[in-house]
């Protein structure tokens, strides 16, 4: 079996088709989990989450933008009872704040950028940013869930995927950039 990759690619059963890979996984069945770019932006929002100071990389979790929503829906309807107390989670202006690129970043990515990638590319993203900043909160809330909601999901998330025991610890660990097979060499297209 060769998964194609975006296992993780705007729901609505990303937990369910993850459990069902598991399944097939432990059948002993021989395959190759190829990284998709929406699998691999999660993994690097997930690492970036809270990580204030490194311009090229605080961003990553609201550049993943409305895609990941509905895996964050999914996690926080699955968990609901199990997440930490009201107490443990910061109020929505600090939920905010960790998720967020600081308001510097608009100033220090183009600096830390330089000589990485064109100027052409560091204003798309500039843009693009500035867009999922504006619409990330209206995005959550259209699916019903509060800064506090989302960043307890996040924060779930990581345990589950980041967390060495963590259910989906393998999924991450798994993924190949891509399988050969005889004179074939496939890849995500994404």
């Amino acid at each position: 079996f060769i998964i194609g990759g975006d296992c993780l690619d705007k729901g609505p059963s990303d937990l369910a088709l993850l459990r069902a890979v598991r399944r097939l996984i432990e059948t002993g069945a021989d395959y190759t989990l190829l990284a998709g770019n929406h699998d691999v932006r999660l993994l690097m929002g997930l690492r970036a989450m809270g990580r204030h100071g490194d311009p090229t990389t605080e961003h990553l979790f609201v550049r993943m933008g409305p895609k990941v929503v509905p895996l964050l829906k999914e996690v926080h309807d699955a968990f609901e009872g199990e997440h930490p107390s009201s107490n443990a989670v910061p109020d929505e202006a600090e939920c905010r704040r960790r998720l967020y690129p600081s308001p510097r970043w608009f100033d220090a990515f183009p600096r830390a950028a330089r000589g990485r990638v064109s100027e052409p590319m560091v204003e798309r993203e500039l843009v693009r940013m500035r867009h999922k900043v504006e619409t990330f909160g209206e995005v959550c809330a259209a699916a019903g869930l509060t800064m506090r909601q989302v960043y307890a999901a996040a924060s779930r998330c990581q345990r589950l995927f980041l967390a060495e025991d963590g259910e989906f610890a393998w999924f991450f660990h798994d993924m190949q950039l891509m399988r050969r097979h005889g004179s074939f060499l496939f890849v995500h297209a994404g």
